[in-house]
């Protein structure tokens, strides 16, 4: 049994092969930006470096990113904005509405700042990267090299954490911020796992650090003490990895070209209850177009796609249900990239769902079993013109010249604004007539 558990944990494990010797030899930096979404908003307004801030979530609901000032005075990450104001009032911090056009534009900036050092890199989220590093130079150098070109050419400020495994950077960059205060550390000693609380640690939810906190695992040290059948029977393969990268053996190896989305969800709460179909298709149409840029971003087709529908639960009177189904979906014959196909799969899937009279709270789409469109086998019965191809390139192009929208479907029009964002800065990176101005004195 423990030979099959290491066989599906560590790529490239063989009989007979020592775990130690898939050891990995070279250093990975984790580059982890600083409360991201609030150094986006402070990079143009830097009167707020030093003020409390935070960023709230759609329809300015609850705070879902906050400055340390912010942190310090108590406030609590999911906390509702409403409930913030009601107990600072005129002290409460300085709120904005999620702009996500800003911090995707100023996260492409990013990483590029980290691909021009030519090293391994692979993008792991809209904040953070993982740089694969070279063994000629000393890690100081080579992390306060990471840390000062990507805030001298972004602004936005960085944490780097080294360590021999993605793990073990991870672990690094939770010492710098936690214990030690410092722009970047190395894991030095594997002691200092100790120092790591178990629910720090990446991929431990809830749930598993309950059960592993029952069994007095308090630590990280703790944690690659225990018997790793029992890991990999309570937390599944993926909990054996962790287990393993705490000890330095590579279970997740660097995919230099990024990681590819296994699906693309675009879904979103609306700043009213909505009961108007026309509207929900409008809106709809919009997601679905902006999920078929990301898809042919990467360029793969999706061989499914699914409809979120879901009302209000907080709202009984009047009639109004909840909705028995929030979710449908089904196959694209043939898989697709092309914006108009995915449009009259979704309004299909739609008007399945909608119940008339029924308010509905939130709405989305999801592209799921997407496959890299060169690698797509040919479907004699359904070719796809290359007409198509060429047609969503330059719309794809026009729009990212132009703008958001330069180009768009006649079935997003009419629907006016879905979400309420009181508080949203300019689209400073994105939009001619948002441009930042230098006023003359």
């Amino acid at each position: 049994m423990l030979f099959d558990a290491w066989s599906e944990a560590v790529p490239g494990f063989q009989p007979g092969l020592d775990l130690e010797s898939l050891a990995h030899r070279e250093r990975l930096a984790l580059v982890d930006c600083n409360q991201f979404y609030v150094s986006c908003e402070r990079l143009f307004r830097p009167e707020l470096r030093r003020v409390p801030v935070v960023v709230l979530s759609n329809n300015d609901g609850c705070v879902i990113a906050r400055s340390l000032e912010a942190r310090e005075m108590g406030i609590e990450m999911g906390v509702p904005w409403f409930q913030v104001r009601a107990r600072y009032g005129v002290h409460a911090p300085i709120a904005f509405s999620s702009n996500y056009t800003l911090y995707e534009a100023l996260s492409e900036r990013v990483m590029a700042s980290l691909r021009s050092f030519g090293h391994g890199l692979e993008v792991y989220s809209i904040d953070e990267a993982f740089v694969q590093l070279p063994s000629e130079q000393p890690w100081e150098i080579q992390a306060e090299a990471l840390s000062t070109r990507v805030e001298r050419w972004t602004g936005i400020p960085v944490g780097v954490g080294i360590g021999s495994t993605k793990s073990l950077a991870k672990v690094a960059s939770w010492l710098a911020k936690r214990r030690y205060k410092r722009p970047w550390y190395a894991l030095q000693d594997m002691a200092e796992l100790a120092e790591v609380p178990v629910d720090a640690l990446w991929g431990i939810g809830p749930r598993h650090a309950i059960r592993l906190r029952e069994r007095s695992v308090k630590s990280a040290a703790d944690f690659v003490q225990l018997d790793p059948v029992w890991v990999r029977k309570q937390m599944t393969v993926q909990g054996l990895r962790l287990y393993l990268e705490l000890q330095g053996i590579v279970c997740h190896p660097m995919q230099a070209n990024g990681r590819r989305r296994r699906q693309i969800r675009h879904a979103r709460s609306l700043a009213r209850d909505e009961s108007c179909l026309r509207r929900l298709k409008t809106w709809l149409a919009g997601f679905v177009a902006q999920a078929a840029v990301k898809l042919r971003g990467q360029d793969c087709i999706a061989g499914k796609l699914g409809v979120y529908l879901i009302s209000n639960r907080f709202r009984q009177e009047g009639g109004y249900e909840q909705s028995p189904q929030v979710f449908i979906n089904s196959r694209l014959e043939p898989a697709s990239s092309y914006t108009p196909d995915l449009l009259k799969a979704a309004h299909r899937l739609l008007e399945q769902l909608y119940r008339p009279g029924q308010a509905y709270k939130k709405i989305g789409v999801l592209l799921q079993d997407l496959v890299p469109r060169q690698e797509a086998s040919l479907n004699w019965l359904w070719p796809r013109p290359e007409s198509e191809r060429v047609l969503m390139t330059t719309v794809d192009a026009v729009n990212s010249s132009l703008g958001h929208q330069a180009l768009f479907y006649a079935c997003q029009l009419g629907a006016g604004r879905y979400s309420r964002q009181e508080n949203r800065s300019p689209h400073y990176l994105t939009r001619w007539d948002e441009l930042p101005v230098i006023a003359k004195r």
